[in-house]
């Protein structure tokens, strides 16, 4: 179930950068904007072949690294960890913003552009019009979970293990790891239009407002956060699948208990409004 430690790996090397460039990056001048839903990431071209990740600036890399993937993942929901980029980082002064080179940006742009036309294929059958909100996401975690295989072999094969951290291994092969079942569950129920009128899901409708939900990890997990009025709650696919036994109830919008369960703690991912002690619960 490692995430972040394989990523880590491949994010050590920096790249040089002059004053203006950074001038530009820290003046937040975006000249490519990728939208998804109401989401945006902005990649701020800072010299030939490579863009900085606008809002990713900080004093130490872990930092800079977990605020590009949320920055990625608002707006990727199946982009997971990233550990299948490589990912750089410019340093000037001490601070440092996370790079990616036009062949990683256009990796993240193609991936979402194959999963947004898989869940228009095949979203409408696993979640009906009519839906409602709550039950759309409990359909969502059983067809994730019913699909999925968790492919052990993974976790000793960092390249196996990297080409898992995404929604598509999961709607396209149904093997993975932790990441491949939180990312296909992510970008399934952010896909789906809710009507405000009636509270179910509606794919005919023009106002529809969506679900948000983003990758959670530590060093050695992870799962899903699905806000809802009072904050976020948590959903660990992986853990509900049992390895394809009963499934375990618990691990949907799991309470402070499930939460101490150890494997759930020392979260990385970072979260507007959400602190470790302060996550709603069921």
């Amino acid at each position: 179930m490692k995430t972040k430690e394989y990523g880590l790996l491949r994010m050590v090397s920096m790249i040089a950068g002059a004053a203006v460039v950074f001038a530009v990056v820290f003046l937040g001048v975006s000249v490519d904007t990728q939208a998804a839903g109401e989401d945006t990431v902005e990649f701020v071209p800072v010299q030939e072949g490579y863009y900085a990740v606008s809002g990713t600036a900080s004093k130490d890399i872990d930092t800079s690294y977990n605020l590009g993937v949320a920055k990625i993942g608002a707006a990727y929901k199946e982009a997971g960890g990233l550990a299948y980029l490589d990912v750089k980082f410019m340093k000037k002064n001490g601070v440092y913003v996370m790079v990616l080179s036009a062949n990683d940006v256009n990796t993240l742009k193609n991936m979402h552009t194959t999963t947004m036309n898989w869940l228009a294929q095949n979203a409408p059958s696993i979640v009906p019009s009519g839906t409602k909100r709550s039950d759309a996401i409990l359909k969502a975690a059983d067809w994730v979970a019913d699909r999925m295989t968790y492919d052990y072999t993974a976790v000793n094969n960092p390249q196996l293990l990297a080409s898992y951290q995404n929604a598509m291994s999961c709607y396209k092969d149904g093997k993975g790891v932790c990441t491949t079942y939180a990312t296909a569950f992510d970008a399934m129920i952010a896909y789906l239009p809710i009507n405000p009128k009636t509270g179910c899901v509606d794919y005919t409708c023009t106002s529809a407002v969506y679900i948000d939900a983003m990758l959670v990890a530590n060093a050695d997990h992870a799962w899903s956060a699905v806000a809802e009025t009072d904050g976020w709650h948590m959903y660990d696919i992986t853990f509900y699948d049992n390895n394809n036994l009963s499934k375990c109830p618990q691990y949907l919008d799991m309470d402070t208990a499930t939460m101490n369960d150890g494997f759930h703690s020392n979260i990385t991912t970072l979260l507007a409004g959400y602190s470790e002690n302060t996550y709603a619960s069921k």
